[in-house]
């Protein structure tokens, strides 16, 4: 199934290890001051056709180096609190107009705490501009700005919409170096993150999976089917938490198979049963722009943000979310910010929040200082898996159907759903229908899903102390009764 997906990328990659290895030194040590300069000189200099004018190769590999240093220390579901207010920031797709305006308008991290949704790169020309200030963001502000994966940020969807051209135009024959370079930070990013004990924030949506904390706080990192501690489960509840859609449309099933040709739509039964088990009284994604920059959905359990332009649209009203946290109620209320996507003052604001750093640069510094050794290149010089780059990281609804083809070979469950698959005309969709029931029949020694009750217990124990703050949020058992999370809207003309 991934011999084409191989053979495109397999020119990408032809001679990564050996040419790159003797082009790229090992990550120098950098202060705090060069990276503050690095943060200004994107700032000031993004309009540059060329990246490379002013990030070279050495310092691209030791921004996403560092930057992963800085999100090992996360996990894959993070807890953010913040009594000053988060700003929640939706698909920016490269587009650095609408990054600036997002930041003008939430503030700078020192601020309030930020919380991007995923799809940093694609369909923009800014994308290598906009993932590295970001990362930037991150190694300086470890604990003030959550970067959550997108779709786009897999590698199976990045190679598919232009990034490797656009880095190969930049650097060269290093271009396919960058490129996995960019997409192993990637593999490092957390997939969700709730926000004070209320409410959940990913990509795309819930899955059929069991989905809890925990289930969540222990999806491996780095991210890889080939991964020691990946298994079936681990990888559907991944894909449907970057790929799933609220049902636009009535819908009785809780899931059904999404047009996309990966993950489900979920409807608002699906949605409430799960956030009921995550503790959340409603979730806020991104993944789908609407007819406006903030949408809500299933009776208002659902709310998705867009924070660019909508490519499909001449002119679009992109939004941002801030929160705001109340201590007598411990709640959290909400507005939306809206702008016109790719329309602002870059010059203007890219002046302001110049101003606004400079200040600020002495507010807070980093945490820990930086390593003067760098852990990735001595990875990387050690030898890297061709396989591991290559290998999808999502199931589409072509994988479900070769999985159960798979042990349909050799195996009763799996041979009578084959048959039934494959009496459809859509053998991909009718896959997707059937593979929940599919999976629930299977042994689990034959999908090799392996038992995780200890360690899940464990994890369950330790998400009950990992709250950096001093209350809980409890939900009543009828969802009628639980507080609705209320936007109010403030547009900027």
């Amino acid at each position: 199934l991934l011999i084409t997906f191989i053979n495109t990328f397999l020119g990408c990659c032809r001679g990564l290890k050996d040419d790159s290895r003797r082009t790229i030194n090992v990550c120098e040590p950098i202060t705090q001051t060069a990276v503050d300069e690095l943060i200004a000189d994107i700032l000031q200099l993004y309009k540059q056709i060329n990246v490379e004018n002013f990030i070279p190769a050495e310092k691209f590999v030791f921004i996403c180096h560092k930057a992963i240093d800085a999100l090992v220390d996360g996990e894959a579901l993070e807890f953010v609190h913040d009594p000053n207010g988060v700003a929640i920031v939706g698909d920016i797709h490269g587009s650095f107009p609408d990054l600036i305006e997002a930041l003008a308008t939430a503030g700078w991290p020192t601020d309030r705490t930020l919380v991007f949704l995923g799809d940093y790169v694609d369909r923009g020309r800014d994308s290598v501009a906009v993932v590295l200030l970001l990362l930037l963001l991150k190694i300086r502000y470890p604990k003030r700005i959550y970067l959550l994966r997108g779709n786009h940020e897999t590698i199976e969807v990045n190679l598919e919409y232009g990034l490797p051209a656009m880095l190969d135009e930049m650097y060269g024959d290093l271009g396919p170096f960058m490129f996995y370079t960019l997409n192993s930070v990637f593999d490092w990013l957390p997939v969700a993150a709730i926000l004070s004990d209320q409410l959940y924030c990913c990509h795309g949506g819930i899955s059929q999976c069991v989905y809890n904390r925990s289930n969540l706080r222990r999806l491996p990192r780095p991210t890889s089917w080939l991964h020691q501690k990946t298994d079936l489960s681990d990888v559907l509840l991944f894909t449907d938490t970057l790929w799933a859609d609220p049902a636009e449309a009535e819908q009785r099933e809780p899931f059904v198979p999404s047009d996309r040709g990966i993950s489900y739509f979920f409807n608002r039964e699906a949605l409430v049963d799960q956030l009921r088990k995550l503790g959340c009284r409603a979730l806020i994604r991104a993944h789908c722009p609407y007819d406006k920059g903030l949408t809500q959905s299933l009776d208002g359990f659902c709310y998705t943000v867009h924070s660019s332009k909508d490519h499909s649209r001449e002119s679009y009203e992109a939004a941002i979310l801030l929160l705001d946290f109340d201590p007598q109620t411990n709640l959290l209320g909400a507005q939306a910010v809206y702008h016109r996507a790719g329309e602002c003052d870059v010059q203007l604001l890219v002046e302001k929040m110049l101003k606004r750093f400079e200040i600020s640069r002495d507010d807070e510094f980093m945490s820990k200082p930086l390593e003067g050794g760098c852990k990735q290149c001595e990875l990387w010089h050690h030898g890297m898996s061709k396989r591991k780059i290559l290998w999808d990281r999502c199931l589409s609804h072509e994988h479900l159907y070769e999985i159960i083809r798979e042990f349909g070979e050799a195996n009763d469950v799996a041979r009578y759903y084959i048959e039934r698959v494959k009496r459809s005309t859509d053998i991909s969709t009718a896959a997707a229908t059937e593979f929940p029931y599919f999976i629930r029949e299977m042994n689990e020694e034959i999908m090799t899903i392996k038992n995780k009750e200890n360690e899940l217990r464990r994890l369950e124990a330790e998400s009950r102390q990992i709250a950096k703050y001093d209350f809980e949020v409890h939900l009543p058992e009828d969802e009628e009764d639980w507080p609705k999370l209320v936007v109010r809207d403030y547009e900027i003309t």
